[in-house]
C-alpha cells in the first residue's frame, strides 16, 4: 500500500492499495503528485495507529519517544522513558523520585514474610513428621485445654481415642515447632526494621529481606 500525505500538516492526500512489489512511480501512486508539498509512504499490511515516514519511504509505527514528544503519549506516574519506550518504574526510581521509602518498602517486605510465614506453615512438619497446617495448629490449641487431664480420665481418653485432641508429647512437639516458626519471623521482622536504617538501595534493602526469609 501506498499512502501520499501532505509534508506540513501531515494529512492523508490519498491511498493507493496497490501491493508494493509493484514499484510504482509517485505519478502512479497519485496523478497529481507534487514533490514540493507532498511524500509517499509505503508499508506491507495495516496501517499503524500512529505512523511517519522514514528516510527509506517505508512507514513505521512512531516510538513511544515521539509519541510523548508529539502529545500522543503520556507516561504514567509509575512509568519511565527508556531507549524511546515506556517501561514501569523500577523500585529504585520510584525512590530516587520520593515516591517511596524504605519505611514503605518494610510495609511491602513484612506483608511478604508474613505470606512466607503462612506458606512456610502449610507444608512445615515436625521433626516427628506431624503437620503445622492450620488446622493442626488449631487442634494443639484445643489439646492444651485439658494438659490438666491425665490421659485416663474419660473425657480426655474419648477425645484422644477420636483423634479430635493430640497426646501432650505431640502437642508439645507442635506447639515447639510454631513458636520456633514465629520467633524466625520476629527475628526477621527486626532485620528489616534495621535495613531502613542500613540500606543504601533497593538492592541491598532486598538483599537483606531475601536472607531473612524463611526458606
Amino acid at each position: 500500500m501506498y499512502i501520499v500525505r501532505d509534508k506540513t500538516t501531515k494529512n492523508i492526500i490519498h491511498k493507493n492499495p496497490a501491493p508494493l512489489h509493484q514499484g510504482l512511480s509517485p505519478v502512479e501512486v497519485y496523478h497529481a503528485f507534487d514533490a514540493a508539498t507532498m511524500e509517499i509512504g509505503k508499508i506491507d499490511g495495516a496501517l499503524p495507529g500512529h505512523w511517519t515516514i522514514a528516510g527509506d519511504g517505508s512507514i513505521r509505527e512512531l516510538t513511544d519517544i515521539e509519541k510523548i514528544a508529539g502529545g500522543i503519549l503520556n507516561p504514567g506516574p509509575d512509568e519511565k522513558v527508556v531507549n524511546g519506550e515506556i517501561v514501569p518504574k523500577t523500585r529504585q526510581d520510584r525512590l530516587d523520585d520520593g515516591e517511596l521509602s524504605y519505611t514503605e518498602l518494610r510495609e511491602t517486605e513484612v506483608l511478604r514474610l508474613r505470606s512466607e510465614v503462612e506458606s512456610h506453615f502449610s507444608t512445615a512438619k515436625t521433626v516427628n513428621g506431624y503437620r503445622l497446617d492450620n488446622l493442626a495448629r488449631q487442634k494443639a490449641a484445643v489439646s492444651l485445654q485439658f494438659r490438666a487431664l491425665a490421659d485416663t480420665d474419660p473425657q480426655k481418653s474419648a477425645l484422644l481415642a477420636d483423634g479430635i485432641i493430640y497426646a501432650d508429647d505431640v502437642t508439645d512437639e507442635i506447639q515447639a515447632a510454631v513458636v520456633a516458626i514465629q520467633n524466625a519471623y520476629v527475628q526477621a521482622k527486626a532485620a528489616l526494621n534495621a535495613a531502613v536504617a542500613q540500606a543504601k538501595s533497593v538492592a541491598q534493602f532486598e538483599a537483606i529481606a531475601l536472607a531473612n526469609y524463611l526458606s
